[in-house]
């Protein structure tokens, strides 16, 4: 996402490198609130809430998603080269669907879904990547959330047991 952001708000917005930085250092800073305040306080205060973690960050990158894939679509259709705030609203999505990946499998396999979408993206509008990958992360989140049974802590399922 970061890669093919810069280039869709150079397109679409003429965004200097300046604007880009503020942009992807607004990603960062959210993503690191978010992961060092809200992600390891409900960690640490619920034990483990991994599967609702996990479903907010995914629900946030679907949302974050549609919302760029919005502003794309709304600036090729009146010509407007001014950023909204889907803009922004679709970053603020993007650093909530970074922030819980913990793990480093988890960041490989998020990087390397990366790849496969820098490879493909230049082949079709900027605007119908972001609509397809909204879709295709909405319908990943439902198949999780209905699917993923809830993890249970060692010492909750051990009291459980007594």
């Amino acid at each position: 996402m970061e890669y093919t952001l810069t280039f869709l708000t150079h397109d679409k917005f003429d965004f200097s490198n300046a604007q880009q930085g503020k942009l992807l250092g607004f990603i960062g800073i959210v993503s690191t609130v978010i992961q060092g305040g809200y992600v390891r306080r409900v960690k640490s205060r619920s034990g483990s809430r991994d599967k609702a973690l996990v479903a907010q960050g995914m629900a946030g990158c679907a949302l974050g998603l549609l919302s760029i894939a919005i502003c794309a679509f709304k600036a090729e259709a009146t010509g407007y080269s001014a950023p909204s705030w889907w803009l922004w609203a679709g970053s603020f999505g993007f650093a909530q669907g970074m922030a819980p990946k913990d793990t480093g499998k988890r960041l490989g396999d998020f990087r390397s879904a990366g790849q496969i979408g820098r490879a493909l993206g230049p082949m079709l509008r900027a605007a119908v990547c972001y609509l397809i990958g909204a879709i295709a992360v909405a319908a990943i989140t439902t198949v999780f959330v209905s699917t993923i049974p809830s993890t249970i802590t060692r010492g909750a399922a051990k009291a459980k047991t007594s």
